[in-house]
């Protein structure tokens, strides 16, 4: 490989979230833990997203910017259509400080106070903190688990939806690694669009798919309809979690220009969109290697436990570098696996931090070098025999 996903760099002490704050949130972990929790990676960044990071210090003042530039916004533009298929206009972009502050904006401009929200679950939090924070209401569409993969329960979201004015999707799913198909995206947008429903569709995670695999966008199949909104972001596909920037594509191109106008979504510094841009220009060839190199860390944690811990099953990870994995033949009790895995020196999530529906399951982020990987596995194995 032209890049060493192998390298360990040390992040202790670099006030990152992963290493420095971890025993705030988790206490009972030990001294020497090994992070596999929050969702960055333990990559280096391409170092020509650096260097174009490095040409704005450079200029040596860091005053008020506007980094919207045509070549930024066809940077997108031809990302989108080459990795994604999807025809993106100008005037439906809208950048963000990040997809969480935009799915707040959603709840905020889509609904009203007392409306109700839908969400599948188990469920990445913010989702659902969004909803419950600003005065609306979360119900779930509460996914359907069978031997290792998940499905939808179809009567239970058409009877949802027809209560609801949003319904946040997220494609890939978060937390279970899931790709829904076309047919399956096809038959959810129309139930919701049939009944005047929003959907913001989080594809955060779009660009990192296993192998054989692929991500269908919910917009390749609604290019128009203004009652579709598509999140997307570098951050996690460049490890670029850290500049708060992300793209916002609004089918709605009046609601688009409102959100700019008013600034809903917050504003990218120059240095982030500096640093989309060129990772959407020229870094291509690194993510087809961080996808080839993270295919073999999943194969090789499902060998793992298979071998090691057996009555473990990994679930069908079909995108995402987050394994959902099934430890409810050792407990059901969340607070029991935390504690015995933490002890053991191994950061992390358990299914109550998905919301709901979720007791017994573990996710572990693949995204670090292979060595620490495997003595993390050993860890968890240790642990739970």
């Amino acid at each position: 490989m032209k890049y060493n996903f192998d390298e360990l760099i040390n992040r202790v002490g670099t006030q990152c979230i992963k290493y420095d704050c971890a025993k705030t949130f988790n206490p009972e972990l030990s001294d020497d833990f090994i992070p596999m929790w929050i969702a960055d990676m333990d990559f280096a960044i391409p170092s020509v997203i650096l260097q174009s990071m490095k040409a704005v210090l450079d200029q040596r003042i860091l005053g008020y910017s506007f980094g919207l530039s045509q070549e930024y916004y066809q940077s997108v533009i031809n990302w989108m259509k080459t990795r994604h298929q999807i025809e993106v206009k100008k005037e439906e972009i809208v950048t963000s400080c990040g997809v969480v502050t935009a799915m707040k904006q959603a709840v905020l401009h889509l609904t009203n106070v007392g409306d109700k929200v839908l969400i599948q679950t188990p469920s990445y939090r913010p989702f659902y903190n969004s909803i419950n924070d600003n005065g609306r209401i979360a119900i779930f569409n509460r996914l359907i688990y069978k031997s290792g993969k998940y499905e939808i329960d179809w009567q239970d979201f058409e009877e949802k939806a027809k209560q609801c004015k949003l319904f946040f999707l997220c494609s890939p799913h978060n937390p279970t690694g899931r790709l829904w198909t076309k047919d399956e995206l096809q038959k959810m947008s129309e139930i919701c669009f049939e009944n005047g429903v929003f959907i913001f569709c989080d594809e955060i995670h779009h660009d990192i798919v296993r192998n054989g695999n692929k991500v269908v966008s919910l917009k390749s199949l609604h290019q128009t309809n203004p009652l579709l909104i598509t999140a997307t972001a570098p951050s996690k596909t460049f490890n670029l979690a850290g500049n708060n920037h992300s793209n916002i594509i609004v089918n709605d191109t009046a609601l688009a220009q409102k959100w700019r106008d008013s600034r809903a979504c917050g504003s990218s510094s120059l240095m982030s969109t500096e640093a989309c841009k060129t990772a959407y220009e020229q870094c291509g060839d690194w993510l087809d290697q961080l996808n080839a190199y993270l295919d073999e860390n999943v194969e090789f944690c499902k060998e793992y436990f298979r071998q090691n811990l057996p009555q473990a099953v990994v679930c069908d990870c079909q995108a995402t570098y987050l394994l959902w994995v099934d430890l409810t033949a050792y407990s059901t009790d969340n607070s029991f696996l935390r504690t015995k895995i933490s002890k053991a020196g191994v950061y992390l999530e358990f299914g109550d931090e998905f919301v709901e529906n979720g007791d017994g399951f573990a996710r572990i982020n693949v995204a670090c070098p292979k060595s620490v990987l495997k003595t993390a596995l050993e860890r968890i194995v240790s642990a739970l025999k």
